[in-house]
């Protein structure tokens, strides 16, 4: 059993929560403060190319006075379909302050005439110089096919602008939406996408979480110490993670940025020690509804002794002790570490289903 290199991939790709700027409501910066460079970026493209919109909806670029709205709108819409979400301002405000990431390039929202917004949509470039990521989301009053159409037009078109500074991978848009979406399955595979990846989202009570009864032999766990530990776990990380799906390098800087943006009460660091070299990282989260295990990574040399696991259960034990009931995270069920076999080994179930389709681009 491979119980090295853990981590919650699509959290990596799409959904790596609670990294914001106001602990108390998540919001974005504000404007003028939009971090986003703009270099590589082609100039907008019409819109005469989209399918038409439905009579009675109109696009624009969103603004942060939208936020709350969208917000709304993104819970309900999980909501509607499976009675639970991961949603909330906290992972909006992450969304929106992520480097590169521009209200005024990359989202759109689709306001209905009768006054609110039916939809939200973005195309986002998560790794730098890599592959986009579209998403879009419609409250449950609006799941209309063609004005999901209009928008997957327009991530589609983003996407490939966005494309033009890929230094690595083949050129290809992402996308990801929950297993029980038919709407959105039936959209993508109609535009040519297929599905190439599974992610679960898995959960285990607090209250079924149990401590080990020893710790690896010769490993030694403690918190992490900042700043000296800072470059180590960096290159611990990337070490983790050169197998994984859609693996592409993340600088320093942007690898400690989010955290930065969050209350270090929030999180939960643990290092996993071989002598003084770390071996291990881990991080919790605390959020708004559970606790979330953000990341959780292992070096190559030293998987096979449990170390994984270890440092798994420990983040669990300090989400529980912070209170929450409910202890959660997100995996790559086709991960090759055997990441999702040693969560389930750690008392978690799968909660839902995550499909990420891809098509290719010119």
């Amino acid at each position: 059993m491979l119980d090295s290199v853990v981590m919650g991939e699509y959290a990596r790709h799409e959904r790596t929560e609670g990294r914001v700027g106001d602990p108390g409501t998540g919001l974005p910066t504000p404007p003028g403060s939009d971090p986003s460079p703009v270099a590589h970026d082609a100039p907008p493209l019409p819109a005469h190319d989209a399918p038409p919109l439905p009579t009675g909806y109109a696009v624009r670029r969103p603004t942060r006075d939208d936020f709350d709205e969208v917000v709304a709108l993104l819970i309900a819409a999980d909501l509607a379909l499976v009675g639970d979400t991961d949603w909330s301002p906290m992972e909006l405000g992450y969304h929106w302050r992520r480097p590169r990431f521009s209200l005024e390039r990359d989202a759109w929202v689709v306001e209905p005439d009768g006054g609110g917004i039916a939809a939200y949509a973005w195309s986002y470039n998560d790794e730098p110089e890599g592959q986009p990521t579209g998403y879009f989301g419609l409250h449950p009053e609006h799941r209309d096919p063609a004005l999901a159409r209009h928008l997957l037009t327009l991530i589609q078109r983003r996407a490939g602008e966005q494309l033009a500074s890929r230094t690595w991978g083949e050129p290809a848009v992402g996308a990801w939406f929950l297993e029980e979406d038919e709407l959105k399955r039936a959209l993508y595979e109609s535009a040519g996408y297929t599905q190439v990846r599974v992610f679960e989202r898995m959960v285990v009570a607090a209250a079924d979480v149990r401590e080990l009864d020893e710790t690896p032999a010769g490993i030694e766990m403690r918190p992490i110490r900042r700043p000296d530990d800072e470059h180590a776990v960096h290159d611990c990380v990337e070490e983790a993670f050169t197998d994984h799906f859609r693996y592409a390098p993340l600088p320093f800087d942007e690898f400690w940025a989010p955290f930065d943006d969050t209350p270090a009460e929030d999180q939960v660091w643990l290092v996993a020690c071989d002598g003084p070299e770390i071996v291990g990282v881990a991080l919790g989260l605390s959020l708004e509804r559970y606790g979330y295990v953000d990341l959780l990574a292992v070096r190559r040399p030293w998987r096979g002794r449990h170390i994984g696991l270890a440092l798994l259960v420990a983040t669990l034990v300090r989400l529980r002790d912070l209170g929450h009931g409910r202890l959660t995270l997100g995996v790559d069920a086709t991960n090759p570490t055997g990441a999702a076999h040693l969560y389930r080994r750690a008392g978690m179930s799968v909660r839902q289903r995550v499909l990420y389709f891809e098509k290719p681009m010119p």
